[in-house]
This record gives structure tokens, sequence and C-alpha cells, in this order.
């Protein structure tokens, strides 16, 4: 068990914040269902319930309360809440004196109903009652545990149900992250393969910098038009790509100096990447991008090389 002492206890605000966010989950599942929860489905319930980073540090810092009994000393009516609370105390390892007034503040945030409050209290009224009014309580006390047996078995199914809705949606996310690594795997075999395919060039041809593709005249012009098109450019279509989520696409891309040809003879859209490299079009399906990197790559007006990038999922 988690201990803490005075000076480290949560904080008022802490709490009262707390009492906010048990608050809305009580009008959710019940008052009856979030007590009727075991401490750790009650945390389990929290997390998965937390609307922001900040909800989530909140239900951290308060477990250790939730697992000590908090939840008892919150229902508890007045005449036994100094008892609970020195046994919650005694079992964090501080005093029941800085543990009462969070408790009281936690309480008033949560702002439990009237017949809540009732509810709670039932059991302290019985032994004031006579025979006519013990006979009674026991009636309504049966009722009340039945009530509470239906909203607890209720609040176990609701998160059952959200335990279930968690595991398939990770189940979706696991499938989603193998299918990649199949994809990646694939990409990088190809990659092997192309490279072992490229033969290498003689020493004495290559060049310290990136040739000029483009001829040059003595007006320092290129000597071919600029509307001029490189083989397969011609069959993409006009305007940006629009992937849509959940979308995998392959870019095909090029070195650094090929962004200002592919703009002005393939693709006025083309883009830089993060690492520097021209993205000259993206592709829904592998297959696609391969064959038209091959092309682009083919066409014997230029000396540049364009292959297949790593899958991007939208």
């Amino acid at each position: 068990m988690f201990r803490f002492s005075d000076s480290a206890l949560p904080p008022k605000a802490c709490l009262q914040a707390f009492g906010w966010m048990l608050r809305g989950l009580k009008e959710t599942y019940g008052w009856p269902g979030l007590t009727g929860l075991e401490p750790v489905a009650l945390i389990q319930l929290l997390e998965r319930s937390a609307k922001d980073r900040s909800e989530a540090e909140l239900v951290d810092r308060v477990d250790p309360l939730i697992r000590a009994g908090w939840m008892d000393l919150l229902a508890a009516p007045r005449s036994e809440r100094a008892a609970l609370a020195a046994a919650v105390a005694g079992r964090i390892g501080v005093t029941a004196s800085a543990l009462t007034p969070l408790a009281d503040a936690c309480r008033r945030s949560l702002a439990l109903g009237f017949g809540e409050r009732r509810a709670a209290t039932a059991p302290a009224r019985q032994g004031q009652q006579g025979w006519i009014g013990f006979a009674i309580a026991t009636i309504l006390v049966a009722a009340a545990g039945f009530v509470l047996a239906v909203e607890a078995g209720r609040g176990r199914l609701e998160v059952v149900g959200l335990r279930e809705r968690n595991q398939s949606q990770q189940e979706e996310i696991e499938k989603l992250e193998e299918a990649l690594a199949q994809a990646r795997n694939s990409l990088q075999q190809l990659e092997s393969s192309a490279a072992a395919a490229v033969p290498a060039s003689p020493p004495s041809r290559l060049p310290e910098a990136p040739p000029d593709p483009w001829p040059m005249d003595s007006q320092g012009s290129t000597t071919f038009s600029s509307t001029e098109r490189w083989s397969g450019c011609e069959t993409l279509p006009a305007g940006p790509d629009l992937p849509r989520p959940g979308d995998v696409w392959w870019p095909v891309i090029g070195g650094p100096e090929t962004l200002e040809a592919v703009r002005r003879h393939c693709r006025s859209e083309a883009s830089t990447t993060s690492d520097g490299r021209t993205e000259v079009a993206r592709f829904p399906d592998l297959e696609g991008a391969e064959r038209f990197a091959s092309r682009i790559t083919a066409d014997p007006t230029h000396g540049f090389i364009f292959r297949v990038g790593e899958p991007t999922l939208f």
C-alpha cells in the first residue's frame, strides 16, 4: 500500500477537481454504480474517462486514496465519517485531521443529492426505530440492496463493454501496424534489389558535384522547351494528392537537385520532404508508385534516378 505523509497529501484543489470528475461519472453510471465497483475497476473507469492529460494525472494522484477506501469515506453517513477517516488515514500513513478536510472538499464538489445522502445514512438510523419502524427499514434496506445490486451490475457491464471496445480498437491498430511493417519490409527488399541491379559507374566518370541534366546554350539557357514533359508524367492527375484518413500512400522521390526540373517538366505541385528530398507524387498503391518511378527514371532527357519512398499512414 502506498503511504503518504501529511505534507505529501494531494492539495484540497486536487480533491475538489476529483469530486467534479466523480460528479460527471455519477450522472452517467449512478452513485450506487460507482460505489459498487471494486477500487481497481473504478480506477480503470476513471482512466478511460479522463478527457485530457490533467485529468489522467489527477487519477494517478488519487489512486492510492481510492485503493485505501476513499469511496467508502465519501459515501459514509456523518456519524461514521470520523471512524472511517481514521481507518483510511492509517492505511496510507497520515493523520485523520489532515485527511478529513480533503474528504469534505471532495464531498462538496461531488454534490450528492438528497436521495443519495438518505440512502447512505439509512443504515445509521435503523437502530433508532421501533419495531414497526424496524420492519419498514428492513424492507427499505432490502429494496435498496436490490437496487444497488442492479446498479452495480450495470456499472460492471459498462466497464466490461468499455474494455471490449478498447480491446477491439487495439486489435485493429495492431493489424494496421503489422500491415505497415510488412509493407516496409517489402519496400526495403525492393530497394535492395534495385540497388543491386544498378551497375556501378566507372570511377573516372564520377563527378564531384551532381551534373547539370539540362544542356545549356551560350546564353546560359536550357536548349529544350520548358513545356517538354518526361515520360510517365502525362498520366498524373492535376492538383495536389488528397488522401483520406486511414489511407496508406507511397511517395515517389528524387534527390534535392531535381526539384526545379520536376516542377518544370513533370509536376508543378512537387514538394520537398523534411529531409530535403523532392517528392514528385504520391500513389495509393505500391505497384502504381513503382511503375511511375521506373518510367520517369527511364526518360532519356535527364540523368536523375527516382525511387519509391517510405509509405505514409494518413
